[in-house]
């Protein structure tokens, strides 16, 4: 576990012990302590919840319109389990053809089709072969909710190609 997030933890705890003294010894009213309990619950909740990246889960915002992939992992859906699948793509964005962000880690549903290119691109990868994608237009998605579920009725279309040879001047 990470210093942070030991840190974060012996924090909270600590205000709880704070909180839990101040409404054993104190006269304020039933109102104002019940209030402070609900309040410091509603930040345990808000505080897990923004720590998703930290904790390295993938990000909820959508792929970026052109990437560059640097690894990719594959989970099939299993009907066991009633897991629907994903595909994780770790990638920097690509803006004007320079490189953007830090990498990222981004889930996108599981489709046959993605599954065979991102396949194909991580044994590109392995052999040294720069892997770029792009997003076409109108079929951009975004995760819902907490569990990062996707709308089922969506379709991807993710393009990912060997990075082309640099263009030299004349000379």
């Amino acid at each position: 576990m990470s210093g942070a997030i030991v840190g974060i933890t012996v924090a909270y705890m600590a205000l709880a012990v704070l909180l839990l003294s101040l409404n054993i010894y104190s006269r304020w009213p039933a109102w104002v302590k019940i209030g402070a309990v609900a309040l410091t619950g509603l930040l345990y909740y808000v505080t897990y919840t923004s720590l998703e990246s930290f904790l390295g889960w993938p990000a909820r915002a959508a792929l970026p319109q052109k990437f560059m992939m640097l690894a990719g992992s594959i989970d099939e859906p299993d009907e066991e389990t009633g897991s629907r699948g994903a595909i994780h793509i770790w990638a920097v964005s690509l803006e004007d053809d320079r490189l953007g962000s830090e990498p990222r880690a981004y889930g996108v549903p599981y489709s046959r089709q993605l599954h065979e290119q991102v396949g194909a691109a991580m044994k590109q990868l392995r052999d040294g072969i720069v892997q770029v994608g792009e997003v076409e237009e109108g079929v951009r998605r975004r995760a819902s909710g907490i569990a990062r579920l996707w709308a089922e009725d969506e379709t991807s279309r993710i393009l990912i190609y060997d990075l082309p040879a640099p263009e030299l001047p004349d000379k």
